[in-house]
């Protein structure tokens, strides 16, 4: 695996072999889960225009409206965590509100709503893109978006799909509690299949640290 991403990172980046080792190595785990995020976001968008309603945002676009403006704000909002043992070693951890908002819309009206948050992500990203210095934080911003687009759609799919098992119904009627639990089982379907794509995310990571080191 390792000598396939070597050669297509030359081909990418032409000064790969001038790259620090940091940068090399940063490069090749963000191609990797390039490639295994792409057709993973192939498949969730294809279930996800399977399942959706295009007619639902279209008659309920003061709903639609109101989901971007709330996501846009929440998403503005981030809370961080930054630590490291050197100026070039360090990992960052955050996130926002924006799943809260996620999981109500869905229970609501539905996968269609899964478009708006993919379009609140498009927003999040594509200017990312344009702006960063190098190809090298480019790869890594494109890795993040192809691998939160997969992750975040099949992550609602999946709950829906046990909401929907546990007898939970489109609306969510009221809070009661046996119109609610299905909701909290949807939720922790949510946490569990987030908790499986990160753990992808770090085993990625970490084959592609030791296939280098072997070399």
């Amino acid at each position: 695996m390792i000598a396939l991403l070597q050669r297509l990172a030359h081909r990418l980046q032409p000064d790969f072999d001038q790259l620090t080792d940091y940068d090399r190595a940063r490069l090749l785990s963000d191609l990797a889960l390039t490639l295994v995020s792409l057709p993973l976001a192939a498949v969730s968008l294809f279930v996800l225009a399977a399942t959706s309603d295009p007619e639902l945002m279209r008659t309920q676009w003061p709903a639609a409206l109101l989901i971007l403006a709330l996501g846009y704000s929440l998403s503005r909002l981030s809370f961080f965590q930054i630590y490291g043992t050197g100026a070039r070693d360090y990992s960052y951890i955050g996130s926002t509100l924006l799943p809260l908002l996620a999981i109500a819309a869905l229970l609501l009206f539905g996968p269609s709503t899964i478009w708006l948050l993919l379009a609140l992500d498009a927003q999040f990203y594509m200017p990312r893109l344009f702006r960063v210095q190098s190809s090298t934080q480019r790869w890594a911003v494109l890795r993040n978006w192809t691998f939160n687009l997969w992750a975040t759609t099949l992550g609602l799919l999946l709950a829906l799909w046990v909401y929907g098992l546990a007898g939970g119904t489109i609306p969510l009627p009221d809070l009661s509690w046996s119109a609610s639990w299905p909701a909290l089982l949807a939720v922790l379907a949510y946490l569990v299949l987030r908790m499986a794509d990160l753990g992808l995310l770090m085993a990625v990571q970490i084959q592609v640290l030791r296939s280098l080191g072997q070399q």
